[in-house]
This record gives structure tokens, sequence and C-alpha cells, in this order.
């Protein structure tokens, strides 16, 4: 796949957030200092039972070309997402979590890498970690060879897909997505990554960073804590997102059967040692 991007494309920042309010002041300061100038902020408050709403409306008028929608009722995360995507009016999309920071310069450094490589389908920023909850060292995912190579070195990385999945993305793949996979959108973003990295290269920016934040607000913990009062879900989360690459596989029919095989396995050994830790652990019990 081959993108097109013109010289100074419009980018559409999307950030969803439920019951953030104690970091919605930073992030509004930290949008206001892109350096970027053709891009839009989309805003959109998922029924918080804290003062989100508030917060984001007197402070948003501080932000130029920037859009809220306060959301009436609560949205499952796929379609919270989804719903950003269709307000988006940008070529190139990247989601921003209330609760992660974007160093000002990285839409300017992933426009012009999208530019430099035309074979890109999407640019990922350097990660980094608040609490060194996977070290200190920059994360990033090199996924410049061919598909082979992508899969095999997503699998390396996969613990660390938000590096991936918070990347500068071409619209037209997100909106494709989020209506093949309406269910599996968000909180399962590996099959989102899979289906990215199958489509074309994806580059990483050099200086640029995102620095990920600890709370996992943007993954709307209360929908979370829903699925995991089922004992099914519970103990085998990963069944969906291992149906799914299976599915993957088949239809690739070629020479990366074999590899995202072998993906689904070792997801379903990792499940499967999961399921038998909570078993023996209620048994304890």
């Amino acid at each position: 796949m081959t993108s097109e991007v013109s010289m100074k494309p419009k980018v559409s920042v999307l950030v969803p957030i439920k019951d953030g309010q104690q970091f919605i002041a930073r992030k509004i300061s930290e949008l206001d200092k892109i350096s970027y100038s053709n891009l839009e902020i989309i805003i959109s408050i998922n029924k918080s039972s804290d003062q989100s709403v508030e917060m984001a409306r007197e402070l948003c008028l501080s932000l130029e070309d920037c859009k809220l929608f306060i959301q009436e009722s609560s949205l499952e995360i796929a379609k919270h997402f989804s719903f950003l995507v269709r307000k988006a009016t940008g070529s190139l999309v990247v989601f921003s979590a209330v609760d992660d920071s974007m160093s000002p310069d990285f839409l300017e450094e992933a426009v012009e890498l999208f530019q430099k490589n035309p074979e890109a389908v999407a640019v990922s920023a350097l990660a980094y970690y608040e609490k060194n909850s996977h070290g200190t060292e920059a994360i990033y995912f090199n996924l410049m060879g061919n598909r082979r190579e992508r899969l095999q070195e997503f699998r390396k990385k996969a613990r660390v897909s938000h590096a991936l999945f918070y990347s500068l993305t071409l619209k037209t793949i997100l909106m494709e997505f989020s209506e093949r996979y309406p269910r599996e959108f968000i909180g399962r973003d590996w099959i989102f990554n899979l289906e990215l990295l199958m489509q074309g290269k994806v580059c990483h920016t050099s200086k640029a960073f995102i620095l990920f934040g600890e709370a996992g607000l943007s993954r709307q913990k209360d929908t979370f804590r829903l699925q995991a009062n089922k004992k099914r879900a519970k103990i085998f989360p990963y069944r969906n997102l291992i149906a799914n690459i299976l599915r993957l596989a088949i239809k690739e029919a070629g020479e990366l059967t074999l590899p995202l095989m072998i993906f689904a396995i070792a997801l379903f050994k990792g499940n499967m040692n999961r399921a038998i830790r909570i078993l023996f652990a209620s048994n304890r019990h």
C-alpha cells in the first residue's frame, strides 16, 4: 500500500477522555504547544463521573480548531474510538490518550517521514513509559522490512504495542479497521497493529516521543472491570484476539500463514498459563 501525503496534510488529533480531570489541564497545555500547524483537535468526553466536562469546556477555549463532544451515555471503547475517527477530517490521524504526553515536535517529524517514505502507512514515536514500567530506554518498532520481517519484529515487542497503536496513521486504514473489527478496535490493539503492518511499512521518529501514562484512562477501566466480572473473559481474555489472528492467517494463505499461526499459539500458551494460575489461586482460597 502506498500513501499519498501532500506537502502539508491536515492531521486530526483525537483525544478520548473518561474520568480524566487530573490530566486535562496538562493535556490541553500539551496540545497548545504542538509545532505542526495544519491540524484539528477533537476531544470526546465519555460520560464521566468527575469534572472532566466542565474543565474541558473551559480549557478548550484556548485551543485553535478544537472540537469538543460530550457523550450523553457511556459508549463502549470501540464505539468511542470509532466515533472519533468518523469525526476526523484530516487524512492523517493520531490518538492521544489524556494521560499520555506527546512531544511538541512529534507531528512535524512524523509528517516529514511520511513524505520521505511513500510506502509507509504509519509513523510511530519513540515510546517511554512512566514509572519505568518497561525500563528507561526508548522503545520503537523497526517495521521497514518486508511483511515477514515486520511480523517477526512486532512479535518480539507486542507487549509494548502502545508504541505502535498510537502512531500517526492514514485515516483510511483506521476507518476500514473500525468497520471490520467493531468490537476489537481498542483494548485488543494487537489485531490492529497486525493489520497495520500487513498493509505497509511503519517508520519511527528519531527524536520525537510519546510518554505513556500508567493510569490507562484511555482504556476506560470500568469497561475492563465489567469484562473481568465474566468468568470466561477473566480466565481467557485473548480468545477473540486469537480467533482474529487465526482468521487473518487463513486469509493470508501464503508465507505469513505459519508466522501468524505461531503468534496465535504463543498467545494461547500464555493464556493457558494465566488460566492455570487463576484457577490454582481460586482453589487455594
